[in-house]
């Protein structure tokens, strides 16, 4: 390899580590944004919570439950693309290992993909973007709202460099918010009816739910993607060390290579001097 060939080799990787760099920062403002708003529904969802505990108390009073859809519905949260590591087929097998017999919704261009090729029988939902508009959530939440049990499977954020893949069923938070309505008391008259208000309620819990575990494995994605193009810097680095002891050597021998020359070029000058 000549001394410009390694010297191409060094600006690609210094331009490699440049461009991880600024993922780098892009990812870590981008984290610090979703984290924020997934404390931000957190909040939202506790208000909704309470008023929703209230007016089931009212309405079990007063009427039978509502018969729900089916038993089940499993809902898998991928991504449109492949950037985000070990996360995506992490969570698929994770999948695999805790599934139960019900319907399967899969979220996402590469689930997908892999379930596809698994060969099983899914509806896939492609979303415009990883995190859906709130249309989008909305007609989300109108195809599994009925189902009497929602499992959502998706990778969730532990910390910087740990992402789970988890199970969350969020028809229990609403089941959490019966035993809490018995503590409540009404204090509140209602309009419309008690019914349709809790039907909206009802509706918006399941909403934010879903919403929350689709901000939570965002933020898990993109704590990934960063840990990711932090090890593209640090191989950038090491290449870049590579080249440069490559680099070093090859001038090293051009300079070898000259100094045999002219040892060379003086011992023939000498030999010519003795003849004479």
């Amino acid at each position: 390899m000549t001394i410009q060939q390694i010297n191409q080799l060094v600006q690609e990787g210094e331009a490699l580590k440049t461009i991880a760099a600024a993922y780098t920062e892009i990812s870590a403002l981008r984290l610090r944004k979703i984290r924020q708003q997934v404390l931000k529904t957190r909040a939202f969802f506790v208000e909704v919570l309470n008023i929703h505990a209230m007016l089931k108390h009212i309405v079990l009073q007063k009427r039978k439950p509502e018969t729900l859809k089916g038993d089940l519905v499993n809902i898998v949260l991928t991504s449109n693309n492949r950037f985000y590591g070990h996360i995506e087929s992490d969570l698929i097998k994770f999948f695999l290992s805790q599934r139960k017999l019900g319907d399967i919704f899969v979220v996402g261009k590469i689930g997908k993909e892999d379930f596809t090729a698994l060969g099983f029988t899914f509806t896939p939902i492609i979303l415009k973007d990883d995190v859906p508009s709130p249309q989008e959530l909305k007609e989300l939440v109108d195809k599994v709202k009925k189902y009497q049990a929602i499992l959502i499977y998706y990778s969730r954020f532990q910390s910087v460099v740990n992402q789970t893949p988890v199970v969350v069923d969020i028809t229990q938070s609403q089941a959490k918010a019966a035993v809490l309505s018995e503590k409540l008391e009404e204090l509140y008259i209602f309009e419309p009816e008690v019914p349709k208000i809790l039907d909206f309620f009802d509706t918006q819990l399941k909403q934010v739910l879903i919403e929350q575990t689709f901000l939570e494995t965002e933020l898990a994605r993109t704590a990934s993607k960063l840990i990711s193009m932090d090890k593209a810097q640090q191989n950038a680095d090491e290449f870049i060390k590579n080249q440069n002891h490559l680099l070093s050597q090859a001038k090293r021998s051009i300079k070898n290579a000259r100094i045999l020359e002219i040892i060379a070029s003086l011992q023939s000058k000498e030999r010519r001097y003795e003849s004479y």
